[in-house]
């Protein structure tokens, strides 16, 4: 008898399902009472949330997706929480590509290390991708930058007719581009159109960043898992 009982205890204790984890329950396939056969679907039976560890999902242009590592540090700014950035990681890059338009786009996987009370599934948040940094370097707005003769140049103002200076150029963010060499802080350089002369802009400070050829991209929500 005692046996008997110990065995229905066990298959009690079978019947209830227990999350590793904390936290929260998004969705339920099932009524209560329905039997539901083994390998019956594709999608899951519970959906579950954890309530500090969080994921979203981004999508990258193929231009920009060769540039995105795991590891990487991304800088998110959520729609509900203007003005406030918070810290994340690259966790996953590549999959199934998604057609928009003629250009394809790739699925990012970027883990939250900061976590926030209103954080909900399905928001949506703007998500900077750092990948390089640069401080202390000359930039120009990359419209200034011509091909000519098979090098890029800028334009100068000089007594006469404005004249093309060669210069090697660097990394690119966000309409600017790095000067390696040709140009020092404090010259005047013209934009394409000849009509204003713009001054170089001083070097960047040591605190703002450079990213190479990545800007922000809006990023949603759908679904946060626990890693």
């Amino acid at each position: 008898a005692e046996k008997a009982l110990a065995d229905v205890r066990d298959a009690l204790e079978k019947l209830t399902l227990r999350a590793p984890f904390d936290g929260t329950v998004l969705s339920v396939g099932a009524a209560v009472g329905e039997e539901i056969p083994a390998g019956s679907g594709q999608e899951p039976l519970i959906q579950l949330a954890a309530s500090d560890q969080w994921s979203l999902l981004a999508y990258a242009d193929e231009a920009d997706i060769t540039q995105i590592q795991i590891g990487q540090t991304v800088e998110i700014m959520f729609l509900a929480a203007e003005g406030r950035v918070f810290r994340g990681r690259v966790s996953g890059v590549g999959g199934t590509a998604k057609a928009g338009g003629d250009v394809a786009s790739y699925p990012i996987t970027i883990d939250l290390l900061d976590f926030a009370s209103f954080f909900l599934p399905g928001m949506t948040a703007d998500a900077e991708i750092i990948t390089l940094r640069r401080s202390g370097v000359l930039v120009v707005p990359k419209s200034a930058v011509t091909v000519r003769r098979g090098a890029p140049s800028v334009q100068v103002p000089t007594e006469g007719e404005p004249t093309y200076r060669r210069v090697t150029t660097g990394a690119e963010a966000g309409g600017m581009v790095e000067i390696v060499e040709g140009l020092e802080e404090g010259d005047t350089i013209l934009l394409p159109d000849n009509v204003r002369s713009v001054p170089q802009g001083s070097s960047t400070s040591p605190n703002n960043r450079q990213p190479q050829g990545f800007s922000p991209f809006q990023t949603t929500m759908p679904g946060f898992m626990r890693r």
